[in-house]
């Protein structure tokens, strides 16, 4: 999580909703904006924060997810959640932008190049 007193408190407020006894969307939405806040600083933490946000999956989060995955060189997570992303029906640029970012990773797993785990 991101250091510094407003951050921290929204991050443990954040995460009270995620564990808490909520809706399962409003639980995801809470882990997505976890994952967003964290990964600048901790991919690991945001990959499972973003995860966590899949049990009510929306084409942002999948975006993201794929996203955080690509930057972890963790190609067959990537291609998973974006190839879902762009499949789905919603916001045009955010479906866009999965199918760019798709054909990205496919390039990359075409070309030889393993996942890191």
């Amino acid at each position: 999580m991101i250091f510094g007193s407003p951050f921290m408190e929204a991050a443990r407020s954040l995460l009270q909703i995620a564990k808490g006894d909520g809706y399962e969307d409003v639980k995801a939405d809470a882990y997505y904006h976890l994952a967003m806040q964290t990964q600048a600083k901790d991919a690991g933490m945001a990959m499972q924060y973003f995860e966590a946000s899949l049990a009510y999956p929306r084409e942002g989060s999948l975006l993201e997810a794929g996203r955080c995955a690509y930057k972890l060189r963790q190609l067959d997570k990537a291609r998973q959640y974006l190839d879902r992303a762009a499949s789905m029906k919603g916001d045009p640029k955010i479906i866009n932008e999965a199918k760019e970012l798709l054909s990205k990773v496919q390039k990359d797993l075409n070309s030889g190049k393993r996942d890191s785990k």
